[in-house]
């Protein structure tokens, strides 16, 4: 076939009898865990020419999701650790797979492995109303944000100020 070996020539924890085995894709750490992205690394082949691909798996509703249906589309190429995937959504499970390749080919892509993002802030309240009742009482309501960040939010804070040019706010 196409091989690249010679006659009778053996290639150790390989799949075939090669001098430069397939490459085979190195185990993945999770190094850094943002609310929009994530940071692996893993160990790289002495092999300059390998060459590594990490896919996330793309569900209809925009997460990573870990189940069901999907496709996989490629978020890093690269000769190097770390990957830095960003771009994602706050406090949502994603699934990844890698591939190494190398002159001799591949074994293949690894089994999928699932990280999590971590929470994100929230936005400002929305529709934020304040009703004088008197000289000292106002009232103030407002709605959930529009974007919780990916966590429930679960304390406000409201300061007030009798000039909005001050320093002195009070909460």
């Amino acid at each position: 076939g196409d091989s690249m070996c010679d006659e009778g020539e053996t290639c150790y924890n390989c799949i075939s009898d090669c001098p430069i085995c397939p490459a085979q894709s190195p185990e993945i750490i999770l190094n850094t865990t943002g609310s929009h992205s994530l940071t692996f690394s893993f160990a790289t082949s002495t092999e300059p020419s390998t060459f590594y691909s990490i896919q996330l798996l793309s569900t209809s509703g925009g997460g990573g999701g870990g189940g069901g249906g999907g496709d996989w589309r490629t978020v890093y190429n690269g000769t190097v650790s770390p990957a830095v995937i960003s771009g994602l959504q706050p406090n949502t499970v994603y699934s990844f797979r890698m591939i190494a390749v190398n002159s001799a080919g591949s074994l293949g892509f690894s089994q999928s492995f699932s990280f999590n993002t971590g929470p994100g802030v929230p936005a400002e309240p929305a529709q934020v109303n304040i009703a004088v009742q008197s000289r000292s009482d106002v009232i103030v309501t407002w709605q959930y944000p529009f974007t919780d960040g990916g966590l429930n939010v679960t304390n406000y804070l409201v300061q007030s100020s009798f000039n909005s040019n001050s320093s002195n706010w009070s909460t």
